[in-house]
């Protein structure tokens, strides 16, 4: 049963059940078909058949624009949307096909009123339900409309005539001939590409276009005069780009959806990016010779190029490297890197998330607004009809029922008075009269005269009925669009909001997660995608971390892709570590890994991991791999394989704990879970409540048997402990850290131990200088004699830092302080090296010109040429520099530099460049000269050196056409 006068009415047999719904407007994001959403919150899942009959309400009648049914729709229980294709729809009579080639060609519905009805049944009859959609659309071309995109194309890309300010001020704002001129062009372009007509209009002295496909107006579209034709054009594709929420109506009027309005939005969006971006850069380096200790050559040219592009709309990148010094060297520096950007993907969708985010929360406090201020329409236009029913009633004795039945024609209700008259209060006041008059015959004149004063007043009478109807129709359809407003509010929290709110933070979230959340932001089946799970894609040369005793970083030849599969993800990587051995050549290991990753519950993550690896026989022919190992019984032939258990999470609001445990067999072994053939790191980070203070403990250790050939050391029979606090004072104006490491290696039949204190200190002001001071020791075995055993490639030392800086800005001029001590000393094998270094700088820095002074000590290590022999030298060294851009293309910079010994002038440099950016085309050239004098101990000859490079960058951005 359809109850009149009402929007809709839904229909459960189960009383327990319920069931409400929305439809958005049928739009095309592909312009070949049209769909609509139907979105829905239903207690009950059922299979159900939808009819949409849509009609496009005109002056004094509605004409049928579409009618369609959709049989076997699965509704599911719980909130949800599906998406309802034309196209395969089981029955389509009554459709206007020229209305719906008209949606393909603007992407949504053209311009107008339309009452859209829906009906939902099931089979077995458990569900009935009807609604009517009041759904008005605007006149102005929409934003998302592909033919907008396409006529701005157009007219962006226009001829001088259009876009030239002292052209188009003439053609288009001042002359309507010439403007009918460019409509003309214009209109021969989109007819020939969309079949599109155009007509020029004039309102309040704007230019319009106006567009047409047959007899359907598409909408009106704005020209703007001059250059802001180009300012408009480039504002709506930066908004779609980068702000589609500005774009999306929230009145009462055309509201949809607000995921909905986002969801086509940001498909159109998405064309305005560039497919294809990046940069490449080529230089070429020049000498006469080397500085000793460079490992340069003299000549050489290298190439460098980075670019973004979208494979399958996923974001790829692809970066590049390569030297013409690869020739000399056994370690190539040259690499070539693809990845899928898994990051770049899910900050879009972070984005796209926080625009509806931010969107929603405005619209629903605008609802809020909207319901007050037309709820108080409606009470106002109700007290209206009442006051003129009461009216009629009473000086007429006509009463509601009696004009509706009668459609408010006069001449039926006088025709048929007695049943239209309110005879009966017309009767008792007769009669009462008759008690005092007694006079029958007053009460009968009395009927006479109110026929008469019917008659008398009939126009009066028709003009309060129409009123009356008028107010019935306003009523009606603020009180649709307001039940419309609510409904769709409500279900869009439900599907789209609450899912987004209920996700962890973003940066917690994986993109699946995010994808599922916010589904009804994107395209249908955009979820259901392979690339929807692809947690990751690396192929080249990349460096991959799984975990501390498997894959750390190492520097790997191959692949690595992984993919969520909602209860778990997968990883896979498979390669050639390789490694610069002690001879300068490349070790090289086949490498495998497998990767399991559960997330049982909220923020707690558990991996499972499988690494192999084996020497490859390139590297197993070397003498060099062999020569230090002299453990009776190693073999390094056979395949390695560990399994590792990594746990990471928080135990507490304050505790965060990270642990791996691992073992290692060779082929044909058993697995044996001992402390020798074990690996394991325990790491906990606790915030001490409500202080800002923090404590850091880590145990590790790694038996005897472990191994692991790969990792750039050999961890094999070490423990170590280490404890760190930090903790600010004064407000956060002091900041103090306390470390201490103890170390146990227990190798080859003897144990020592290690121990290493480290602190660091940092104040923090903007009012008062910085200060930072801090001491750093390492290690990476604990007795020298060790590394001597197998070839691995330890090293122990201590850095030494402090840093006092202090800058401030006085009339747009910034100076900047800056002294800098710094002590190292570093031990590989029987190789030690240690140096110092003091250094104060002043920076300033005008509006066009920065310059900048140093000077300073240094001590480190030399070798002399003459003698072999190496010692500390001691230099005191200077340099003053400084740059200017001449012209916002143009910049040049100048630098000079010397440097004393104890024996004298030990360099001397001059340092000329210049760097030019071309205005028309995306490419910056640069050129540098270098001249050096110095002699690099009192036994060595002056040696001069000249150097300069040349250099060009290209960056490029292309569009999708």
């Amino acid at each position: 049963m359809i109850l009149p006068g009402t929007s809709g009415i839904a229909q459960i047999l189960d009383d327990t059940a319920s069931f409400e719904f929305v439809l958005d407007h049928p739009s095309s994001t592909d312009q070949t078909s049209v769909s609509q959403r139907l979105t829905y919150q239903s207690s009950i899942k059922k299979i159900v058949t939808v009819t949409i009959d849509c009609r496009q309400v005109r002056s004094k009648d509605t004409i049928p624009v579409y009618h369609y049914v959709f049989e076997n729709v699965p509704l599911n229980k719980g909130p949800s949307f599906t998406e309802l294709n034309f196209s395969k729809a089981n029955n389509s009579s009554n459709t206007n096909q020229s209305f719906i080639r008209a949606i393909t060609k603007l992407g949504a519905m053209p311009p107008g009123i339309y009452l859209t009805g829906v009906s939902i049944q099931s089979k077995d009859s458990t569900v009935k339900a009807f609604k009517q959609f009041y759904q008005p659309v605007d006149s102005n071309l929409s934003y998302k409309s592909p033919l907008r995109i396409s006529t701005n194309e157009l007219l962006g890309g226009a001829s001088k005539s259009i876009n030239n300010p002292k052209n188009i001020s003439k053609q288009i704002a001042a002359s309507k001939d010439q403007l009918q001129k460019q409509t003309t062009r214009i209109s021969k372009k989109l007819r020939s590409e969309k079949g599109i007509s155009v007509h020029p209009l004039m309102i309040d002295g704007k230019t319009y276009s106006e567009l047409y496909y047959e007899e359907w107006f598409l909408g009106r579209y704005e020209i703007v005069a001059g250059k802001g034709m180009q300012d408009k054009i480039a504002g709506e594709g930066s908004m779609l780009k980068d702000n589609a929420g500005a774009l999306v109506h929230n009145d009462l009027g055309d509201f949809q959806s607000v995921s909905g309005e986002l969801r086509d939005l940001f498909a159109k969006g998405k064309d305005q990016k560039e497919v294809l971006k990046g940069n490449v850069e080529l230089s070429q380096y020049l000498g006469n010779g080397q500085e000793p200790g460079s490992m340069q050559d003299n000549n050489y040219t290298e190439f460098r190029a980075q670019i973004d592009t979208r494979v399958f709309d996923m974001p790829v990148g692809i970066e590049g490297f390569y030297t013409t010094q690869d020739a000399n060297r056994q370690a190539k520096a040259s690499y070539i890197r693809f990845h899928y950007e898994v990051a770049t993907a899910k900050e879009e969708l972070l984005q796209k998330i926080n625009t509806y985010k931010s969107k929603f929360g405005e619209t629903v406090a605008k609802g809020q607004g909207l319901q007050m201020m037309y709820g108080s329409y409606l009470n106002k236009l109700e007290n209206e009809k009442g006051s003129l029913l009461d009216d009629l009633s009473r000086n007429y004795g006509l009463s509601e029922q009696s004009l509706k039945n009668n459609e408010g024609n006069l001449d039926q209700v006088l025709s048929d008075l007695p049943k239209n008259i309110d005879t009966s209060k017309l009767r008792s006041t007769a009669l009462r009269q008759l008690d005092e008059h007694t006079d029958s015959s007053k009460a009968l004149n009395k009927l006479q005269t109110a026929r008469q004063k019917i008659e008398k007043d009939k126009a009066e009478i028709q003009k309060r009925y129409d009123r009356i109807v008028a107010l019935e129709k306003q009523y009606e359809k603020y009180r649709t669009l307001l039940d419309q407003y609510r409904t769709q509010l409500h279900l869009d929290s439900a599907i789209t909001y609450s899912k987004i709110q209920a996700l962890e933070k973003g940066d917690e979230s994986s993109y699946k997660d995010l994808l599922k959340a916010s589904a009804g932001l994107l395209p249908d089946g955009k979820v259901k995608t392979f690339a929807a799970g692809l947690t990751h894609f690396d192929a080249g040369i990349i460096n991959q971390y799984e975990s501390d005793y498997t894959m750390a970083g190492q520097n790997l030849k191959g692949m690595s892709t992984g993919y969520d599969f909602g209860f778990v993800k997968a990883a896979v990587t498979l390669g050639k570590t390789q490694y610069v051995s002690r001879d300068g050549s490349v070790d090289n290991y086949n490498s495998y890994l497998g990767k399991l990753t559960f997330k049982p519950f909220k923020k707690q993550h558990i991996e499972l991991l499988y690494y192999g690896y084996s020497p490859a026989i390139k590297t197993l022919g070397k003498d060099t791999f062999y020569q230090h190992s002299d453990i009776a019984g190693q073999s390094y032939t056979e395949p390695v394989t560990i399994v590792s258990i990594n746990y990471q999470g928080e135990l507490t609001k304050f505790l965060n704990a990270q642990v791996e445990g691992a073992t290692s067999m060779k082929k044909g072994e058993t697995v044996q879970f001992d402390m020798d053939h074990s690996a394991t790191k325990t790491n906990f980070d606790l915030m001490i409540p409500y202080t800002t203070t923090q404590l850091q403990g880590e145990w590790e250790h790694a038996g005897r048997a472990f191994e692991n050939s790969t990792l750039p050391y050999s961890k094999a029979g070490t423990d170590r402990y280490t404890v760190a606090t930090t903790t600010d004072l004064f407000h956060s104006f002091l900041t103090v850290g306390l470390q201490f490491n103890y170390m146990e290696q227990n190798n080859f039949g003897n144990t020592a131990y290690s121990n290493k204190w480290g602190f660091d200190i940092a104040t923090h002001s903007k009012r008062f200088p910085s200060l930072q001071l801090s001491y750093k020791p390492f290690s990476t075995f604990r007795a020298y004699s060790d590394t001597l055993n197998v070839p691995q490639r330890p090293m122990t030392g201590e850095v030494w830092t402090g840093r006092a800086s202090y800058q401030f800005k006085k009339n747009k001029i910034s100076h900047r302080f800056s002294v800098v001590y710094n002590q190292n000393s570093s031990n590989m094998d029987t190789i030690r090296y240690a140096s110092k270094m003091v250094q104060a700088t002043y920076i300033l820095t005008l509006k066009q010109d920065s310059y900048t002074a140093s000077s300073g000590w240094s001590q480190m290590p030399v070798t002399d040429t003459a003698t072999g022999k190496s010692f500390d030298l001691s230099t005191w060294f200077m340099s003053i520099g400084g740059g200017r851009a001449i012209t916002s293309q143009l910049s040049v910079n100048l630098a000079e530099e010397i440097a004393i010994a104890g024996f004298g002038l030990q360099r001397m440099s001059t340092t000329a460049g210049l760097q030019y950016r071309f205005v028309k085309w995306p490419i910056m050239l640069r050129l540098q000269a270098r001249y050096t004098n110095y002699r690099l101990t009192v036994q060595s000859p002056r040696t001069n050196l000249y150097a300069g490079q040349i250099g060009m960058g290209w960056q490029f951005k292309l569009k999708k056409r």
